[in-house]
């Protein structure tokens, strides 16, 4: 049976296994329940970095409290990232 199989990484990539699909989906939906929720928003949400002096000042902490918080803050972060992308020098 040596070559009987063909084996390419491009391609339509068809995955037929509806419990494996739904093991990952409820680990999704699990990851991104209760208190990490606010997390979501930031990384999934937005192309912003994660800057280490936001989380050693309590920035994202706070953000954390709830979704609405944490809504805020990305707004607040993304308007400063297109700010400074504008920049004329």
């Amino acid at each position: 049976m040596r070559g009987s199989r063909k084996f390419a990484l491009t391609g339509p990539l068809t995955v037929n296994d509806p419990e494996g699909i739904q093991v990952i989906l409820n680990f999704m939906n699990y990851l991104w329940s209760g208190g990490r929720e606010p997390a979501r928003i930031y990384l999934q949400r937005t192309s912003l970095p994660v800057i280490l002096t936001m989380a050693a000042n309590g920035t994202y902490a706070k953000a954390m409290q709830s979704c609405e918080e944490m809504e805020s803050l990305a707004e607040h972060m993304v308007e400063q990232w297109d700010r400074s992308a504008n920049m004329d020098w």
